[in-house]
């Protein structure tokens, strides 16, 4: 099984160099010979606990060697990112050590498990509910949204609300047409239960709300995924939540109850 170590990027986490401003250093150590290996980086989910079965954006694959170490100086931008070791002939395995240099905490963890476990007790399945799906939104961006700051832009941000569970995007400033391009994959125990998308400029004091659109999960088996994104309108919230506000957002949605394969 091959490892993968999830780690996070911010604005302020890599130190100055000439060549890049932010720049991840990475170094493989082997201890074994003649076996050639590289690692792969490659964007994933901003709440991935679980390994990765699928593939998002390739930040990085350099050559393989069969030296003592393969190092690597790769230039990254603010947010989650998974690191795969890897070996030039499938199947071949090796012991090897992997560091990474940086001047704040990334997080950084091994992700050992395919997918939750069923709820157990003294080893005997409990009363809690199983995990049934699995559902990934890919954030892409917001179009049009209204004017917040005085410049007339945006500082946006979103939060996700599921299941008693809430994640918040990065904020891309200055801009009323922000590109996210975030994904968060959630581990449903109620998948008939909507889940809320709301859309916020942040500001240095008190943040405003922008407009939400409600994933309606009673339609999940048509969100297919793929290449599909689709353009959803942004309503208000509580007393206001069947007026129409102004903006949009870009979503791709899947639904799947084959939880190890996203």
């Amino acid at each position: 099984m091959v490892e993968q170590f999830p780690f996070i990027t911010r604005l302020d986490t890599f130190k100055f160099s000439k060549q890049n401003l932010k720049t991840l250093v990475l170094r493989l150590e082997q201890f074994c010979k003649h076996i050639y290996n590289n690692f792969y980086l490659f964007q994933t989910d901003i709440n991935r606990k679980f390994r990765m079965h699928d593939r998002l954006t390739k930040e990085h694959s350099g050559p393989f060697s069969n030296g003592r170490s393969v190092f690597a100086r790769v230039p990254l931008t603010q947010g989650r990112y998974c690191a795969i070791p890897s070996t030039f002939d499938p199947g071949k395995l090796g012991k090897f050590v992997f560091r990474m240099y940086s001047t704040l905490d990334m997080d950084l963890r091994e992700l050992v498990f395919d997918k939750p476990k069923h709820p157990e007790c003294c080893g005997f399945q409990g009363f809690a509910k199983p995990h049934i799906g699995a559902m990934q939104i890919s954030i892409v961006r917001g179009t049009s949204l209204p004017p917040q700051d005085k410049d007339g832009a945006v500082d946006g941000y979103c939060i996700i609300y599921c299941e008693k569970k809430q994640l918040t995007t990065k904020v891309v400033r200055d801009t009323v047409n922000p590109e996210w391009n975030e994904r968060v994959t959630f581990y449903l125990k109620k998948p008939d239960e909507d889940i809320v998308i709301e859309v916020w400029n942040s500001n240095m004091i008190k943040d405003e709300f922008v407009g939400q659109y409600t994933i309606p999960m009673s339609d999940r088996r048509s969100y297919k995924g793929g290449n599909v994104i689709s353009r959803f309108e942004l309503y208000g919230k509580g007393k206001e939540s069947t007026e129409l506000k102004q903006g949009f957002i870009w979503l791709k949605l899947f639904y799947t109850e084959k939880m190890d394969e996203v």
